[in-house]
């Protein structure tokens, strides 16, 4: 219940400069583990709210807002320097094609994980199990179900390489 609570009130705050250390704070205080520096608007979606504390988030990354993190049984941990666009979607819970004998669908879940200085673009869905290489981008509106290889750009549905990123050292 606490956690709903400071969910609520990080997502009550107005998108104003000052209000980011108490907004890492409130989610904080839900369980999300938030490193330095880090921004992230409201509003943010954790699915369940005791769902937050599987969520990682690394030193100087932007989250924009209507991000959905669903990750009730599994983490979702993003390394340093990552920005992500809005409305962006980590799903780590997947159900099976086929239903059991009593109807139900059986579910599977796997745990997601951006390297350091990757850019996610709006709209993105990163489904269960995938990992994004350091420095990789994700063009907006993509649906990514599998690995993506560093400094690679994707995009599509199903996201597909579109092509190999030059990159420098970062400091």
């Amino acid at each position: 219940m606490l956690n709903a609570m400071w969910l609520w009130l990080a997502n009550a705050l107005p998108m104003l400069p000052a209000c980011n250390r108490m907004r890492r704070f409130c989610l904080r205080m839900s369980g999300m583990h938030i490193g330095e520096a880090s921004k992230l608007w409201s509003p943010l979606m954790v699915r369940p709210t005791t769902a937050a504390r599987h969520i990682h988030v690394g030193d100087h990354c932007f989250i924009n807002s209507e991000v959905r993190f669903a990750c009730p049984f599994a983490t979702v941990t993003l390394g340093k320097g990552v920005l992500v666009g809005p409305r962006v979607s980590f799903e780590t819970v997947n159900h099976s094609l086929f239903c059991d004998n009593d109807g139900t669908r059986s579910v599977t879940s796997a745990g997601i994980c951006v390297d350091d200085f990757v850019w996610i673009g709006a709209g993105v869905m990163v489904m269960p199990g995938v990992h994004i290489g350091e420095g990789a981008v994700i063009a907006a509106g993509a649906v990514v179900v599998k690995d993506v290889d560093a400094y690679t750009l994707v995009g599509g549905i199903p996201a597909k390489s579109i092509r190999v990123l030059e990159h420098s050292a970062h400091a």
